[in-house]
């Protein structure tokens, strides 16, 4: 794996800011851990947003029924998260993935897994507002580009 990018790492972080400040302590963030999809399959999103309370994960990581939300930052990292994160997200029924497009100032906005597959896929321009249907979150990126 190459090492992160400045830009990358910062967008990482600017989105875990906002959304532990959004959530309050409704849900926890996760910023780069493992969540435990299968056996095999420990990946480390960039950003994850798991069911309370945070004290189980203290004794394994978050499984797909723990998962609200998985969030990538993408610049280097698009055809990967494209290709391989997001069927493997969807294979393991993760209801909503959003992949934040650093180059092209876009966020993709997925939902609906079914057999390996998200139904529906929303393109959302950086000056415009993301919202979670389920979860207290709305920001505009571009706030902050």
């Amino acid at each position: 794996m190459s090492p992160t990018g400045s830009q990358h790492a910062f967008w990482v972080d600017e989105l875990a800011q906002q959304l532990i400040s959004q959530l309050q302590g409704g849900a926890v963030v996760r910023i780069r851990n493992p969540l435990r999809l299968s056996k095999y399959s420990e990946p480390e999103p960039d950003l994850a947003i798991v069911r309370l309370p945070r004290q189980q994960y203290q004794n394994w990581h978050p499984h797909p029924e723990d998962v609200l939300l998985v969030i990538e930052v993408a610049d280097a990292s698009l055809a990967f998260d494209q290709q391989i994160k997001l069927p493997l997200y969807a294979e393991q029924g993760i209801p909503a993935v959003w992949i934040v497009n650093l180059p092209d100032r876009q966020v993709a906005l997925h939902t609906a897994p079914e057999k390996g597959r998200y139904q529906f896929r929303q393109l959302v321009p950086f000056d415009a507002p993301i919202v979670h249907p389920e979860l207290p979150i709305r920001f505009t990126i571009s706030d902050w580009y």
